[in-house]
């Protein structure tokens, strides 16, 4: 979904370029060896598709960085344009180890920035990518950078580029690639930060089944310490390469205290292989958030509704659009987020609505070095903290995308903030579906942007994306007890901006999918210049949020899931009415029958959204016919009571005709006839069971229909389903008058 943001990537020529040696240096990595051509470095290939062009805006210029060649990016026009944004330079490496880690390092230096967004160094490896981005080096500095990645299970290769983004110029010097790892063994918690009433956490060793040989018939100690001393050990046999154990957390006593938790491998004799640690603590639950889902703001009880990129000017209509929670600028100071939360108050002193503070500048975490000293004081801050318009922090949007491993940071934000306030949680922006489960263990709110412009899953329609990604997330989330919030897309993304319909089929599939709220992306959209709530949607939107749809949603959440090769269903259920979300997966009209466990019969069908043709309901069998890739979400609810009716004769046999490319070979089937009022609702259903082969019609006996006086006339359609579900045809039938009309 996925924005989730899909990069760009770039398909190095590698085919002819000589490949370093995995456990050494670069082929030509100090850029020594220059081709021919006396522009590019030997051994080093110009990406696809990329601009740069030798002796135009790329060279090698000699004895740059400490007596070392440099390779030389650059836009000659400084604009950044499509022209010359695209310049890479790539080298491909074999002979990787599975499992293992490596590390590429480089140095980079920007000179005349001016469009520039930086350079990137880029590492694909098992269709994944990992980079590093030199955004915010100082002009004329040179900066180390490096990307760190495990090679995948089957993979033993990877390409390597380096690349300048966007106009100015950059300089690449010293590219090196070292294995830091041979990563025998990995080891986890499931959680970093344990809320003080969990009593039992759990430590996971996994062995690289690559390189286990030395830890067969192994076994895993693990120990937790405060400053060295042991409070709890235990140990645990491998078993298919994994050793588990249970945490008793009663030994972390002191909140807020960093313990070291640690897991040994060892071999059959005893003999350890490999050791891993790191900082495990106990905190309290940010009392704004209860175990049981609730959210408190200044001891009010509310339902959050959230959005992105709200600015001051926009803080009344989200409100009276019941959108309680909103993001605005980041500040360089502390003052600047008082104020901006001062802004965010009415004449009377009240908020209009509450604010999450972004305090990621750079778009590098909070607790990034260059940013951890103001989030320390802006968490230490008693105006912030008191401030009644004040709900949380952002410390981080995207932290996977924008930054290789950022735990540590993510980390750092954590502590330094909980130091101070044990009232606001810290909130985190996810936006790859496999970090989920690692981002939630840093963040007491954990936020996914599930973007439909980019959420269909192999081809699937937009709306089962975000259904898809949001149960993976909401997963995540209740493995640590936490929310899952979901940024729904509100802007123009990847050439698709959503219909008031599909922004609704969002809502409906994540909120589907256990989501416990939705957020909208965004409110000023900076790449169109158009307001939100300037648009059409708007209405559409504060009828979603405020009009009772979101409040529905939030009673019918987690449905269960039912998926055939042309429908896919989820049904929710509670006392008194049951949801039900269809899509119709194929490119024409069709009648799908949906059974059930329950009984519906006299339950109603009403479309809660989208474009349903017709629907209704039999007995424990729901009908619903979509047109052509359509989808739609009924409602069903029981009706009461009892109109008048009377009685028409409507002939003793209907013919059904079935043509050959319908039939195929001998199956059981049943031809049916759907009676309709004039309104769409089915008021009879009568059914044939036989087994069709040459036989090319049926007759099927009608008996007196009963209807409704009120209902003028109806129509009568003809179904083939097989299967005991799938409608094979259906077509129209003739409009009968009924009695008195």
């Amino acid at each position: 979904m996925k924005k989730i943001c899909v990069l760009v990537i770039c398909i190095l020529l590698l085919s002819f370029i000589p490949a370093a040696a995995a456990d050494e240096a670069f082929t030509n990595g100090d850029f020594s060896l220059i081709a021919a051509d006396g522009y590019m470095p030997q051994a080093w290939s110009i990406g696809y598709g990329s601009k740069a062009v030798p002796g135009v805006n790329i060279f090698v210029l000699t004895n740059q960085f400490e007596g070392k060649n440099a390779l030389r990016l650059y836009d000659p026009n400084d604009t950044g344009d499509a022209h010359y944004k695209h310049m890479t330079v790539g080298q491909g490496l074999t002979g990787l180890t599975p499992g293992a880690e490596y590390t590429i390092t480089g140095y980079s230096k920007l000179i005349k920035r001016g469009t520039s967004q930086g350079g990137v160094i880029k590492v694909t490896c098992g269709g994944k990518e990992h980079s590093v981005t030199a955004y915010y080096s100082a002009e004329g500095v040179w900066e180390k950078q490096s990307v760190r990645f495990v090679v995948p299970e089957g993979v033993t290769t990877a390409s390597v580029l380096v690349r300048l983004v966007g106009g100015g110029e950059i300089y690449w010097a010293d590219i090196r690639v070292e294995c830091t790892k041979r990563y025998i063994s990995s080891f986890e918690t499931d959680a970093i930060f344990y809320y003080s009433e969990q009593t039992t956490g759990k430590a996971t060793l996994t062995v690289n089944p690559y390189l286990a040989e030395a830890s067969a018939g192994g076994k895993a100690v693990f120990s937790l310490k405060d400053n060295g001393n042991i409070l709890w050990s235990a140990e645990a046999a491998l078993s298919g390469g994994k050793a588990s154990v249970s945490v008793p957390l009663r030994f972390l006593s002191v909140m807020k205290k960093a313990y070291t938790i640690s897991a040994s491998l060892r071999n059959a004799s005893g003999t350890e292989i490999e050791s891993n640690s790191f900082s495990v603590y106990r905190y309290p639950r940010p009392s704004m958030l209860s175990a049981d889902g609730k959210v408190t703001v200044n001891g009010k009880e509310i339902q959050p509704v959230f959005a992105y990129h709200v600015r001051k000017k926009h803080y009344q209509a989200c409100a009276d659009a019941g959108i309680n929670i909103v993001q605005n600028a980041k500040h360089t100071t502390v003052q600047g987020y008082i104020d901006m939360l001062d802004g965010a108050l009415d004449e009377n002193g009240d908020p209009i609505v509450y604010m999450l503070l972004p305090i990621y500048n750079g778009m590098k975490p909070a607790g990034h070095p260059a940013n951890i000293e103001l989030t320390s004081a802006v968490a230490a801050s008693e105006t912030v903290r008191n401030h009644p318009a004040f709900f949380g922090y952002i410390v981080m949007d995207e932290p996977f995308l924008n930054m290789e491993n950022p735990e540590e940071h993510l980390e750092r934000a954590y502590v330094a903030i909980r130091a101070h306030d044990d009232v606001h949680p810290v909130f985190i922006m996810e936006n790859y579906e496999t970090k989920y489960g690692v981002t939630v263990k840093y963040c007491d709110i954990l936020g996914a942007d599930i973007y439909a412009g980019s959420a269909a899953v192999d081809g699937q329609l937009l709306s089962e994306g975000v259904y898809e990604y949001s149960k993976l997330g909401k997963a995540a989330a209740d493995m640590q007890k936490k929310p899952f919030w979901v940024l729904l897309q509100t802007f123009d993304y990847k050439d698709y901006f959503p219909t008031a319909e599909e922004l609704r089929g969002q809502m409906y599939q994540t909120m589907l999918a256990g989501a416990d709220t939705i957020g909208f992306y965004c409110i000023e959209d900076a790449k169109n210049k158009v307001d939100l709530n300037d648009l059409p949607i708007w209405q559409d939107i504060k009828t979603m949020v405020s009009g009772g749809e979101l409040a529905l949603l939030r009673k019918h959440r987690r449905a269960s899931h039912t998926e055939g090769e042309e429908f896919i269903a989820r049904f929710t259920e509670e006392t008194g009415s049951v949801l039900v979300q269809l899509e119709n997966r194929t490119m024409e009209e069709r009648t799908f029958f949906l059974a059930s466990d329950s009984d519906w019969d006299g339950y109603r069908a009403d479309s809660v959204y989208g474009d349903a043709i017709a629907a209704g309901v039999i007995g424990s069998m729901l009908y619903v016919t979509l047109p052509p890739a359509g989808g739609g979400t009924l409602r069903l609810v029981p009706q009461s009571g009892s109109a008048p009716s009377d009685t028409v004769m409507l002939g003793e046999t209907v013919s059904v005709a079935l043509f050959g490319e319908n039939t195929g070979a001998a199956e059981d089937v049943r031809a049916s006839l759907a009676f309709y009022t004039s309104d769409g609702e089915m008021t009879d259903f009568i059914t044939k069971t036989g087994t069709l082969g040459a036989q090319s019609e049926y007759d099927i006996p009608i008996a007196d229909i009963s209807v409704p006086l009120s209902y003028g006339r109806i129509t009568m359609k003809v179904f083939l389903w097989k299967d005991g579900i799938m409608p094979v045809w259906s077509r129209g039938g003739a409009f009968f008058p009924v009695s008195g009309e």
